[in-house]
């Protein structure tokens, strides 16, 4: 009979300890599952801006500029980006909803480039994927041998609309104000672009 009174009392703790784990409002697993989903403030991911013009045609530009903006972003200490391969392998159609789920980003960069020889135009938005609604919004027409600079602008304009109390590196690391040469950095672009590509003879014989 004690036998049976032990094991009885035994079922009856087990039932309730299951019960209580079941019905508490959060489990460790779920307190795990809501720390590695949790978004930081400051996270953001630039995806690869859209190509106007003719296709294929000065692809490598606008590959090349999105990817230059990102790295220089990835300079601010205060900024946590999402790489480039991360980004751009999201479709072309991508929600906002959509980016902070699959990169768990607060907030996204996207925008169109289009260039016509020596010009380019470059329309760019910042968006807060909780919402998706815009921060910011901006279109710059510019000359090809201002485009570095163009990038600090673009970086400057992003984090004060993030309103970013940046360190002095940061500061330094988006202000480079470097003039170049236009062909020089169209040929850059280019070979980056080249380079991005898979390596087979046929990508080789066309470098």
């Amino acid at each position: 009979i004690l036998y049976l009174t032990s094991i009885g009392l035994i079922a009856v703790l087990a039932y309730f300890s299951w019960t209580l784990w079941q019905t508490s409002p959060q489990t460790s697993m779920d307190l795990q599952a809501n720390q590695s989903t949790e978004i930081d403030e400051n996270s953001i991911a630039v995806l690869k801006f859209e190509h106007l013009g003719p296709p294929d045609e000065n692809q490598y530009f606008n590959e090349g500029l999105s990817e230059e903006l990102l790295n220089l972003l990835a300079r601010v200490s205060e900024l946590k980006v999402a790489s480039r391969t991360s980004s751009w392998s999201l479709p072309a159609n991508v929600t906002s909803d959509m980016v902070r789920q699959k990169l768990k980003v607060n907030y996204l960069v996207e925008g169109s480039i289009r260039r016509i020889e020596d010009k380019i135009r470059v329309t760019v938005q910042l968006i807060e994927t909780k919402t998706g609604f815009h921060l910011w919004s901006e279109t710059y027409d510019r000359q090809l041998s201002e485009a570095i600079r163009l990038q600090d602008e673009i970086a400057q304009n992003i984090t004060q609309s993030l309103k970013l109390l940046l360190s002095a590196q940061s500061m330094k690391n988006i202000r480079q104000h470097t003039s170049i040469d236009a062909d020089a950095y169209d040929l850059y672009l280019k070979a980056k672009s080249h380079l991005r590509r898979p390596k087979s003879i046929k990508n080789l014989n066309q470098s």
